[in-house]
């Protein structure tokens, strides 16, 4: 039985696993079935280059991000 459930196991690791968008979490999706050993992991996405929001393609001329160059200290200790 406990081989049977582990060949069985191993057959799943073979199919065909599609992840849709090659954003963050996507990237990030299929990296984490790779290394949990699925081996046909294929990321589908309609952009020309990966990054989701932050694609090369969607750089808008002009943009601007509110970013601090300090560091944020989110600890509870703080109101």
């Amino acid at each position: 039985m406990v081989s049977h459930l582990r060949e069985h196991q191993l057959d799943l690791l073979q199919e065909p696993v599609a992840v849709i968008g090659s954003g963050l979490a996507g990237l990030i999706t299929a990296h984490t079935l790779l290394q949990d050993g699925f081996a046909n992991v294929e990321v589908l996405t309609r952009d020309k280059s990966v990054g989701g929001v932050w694609s090369e393609e969607r750089v808008y001329p002009g943009l601007h991000i509110n970013r601090s160059p300090f560091p944020r200290d989110y600890s509870a200790s703080h109101p």
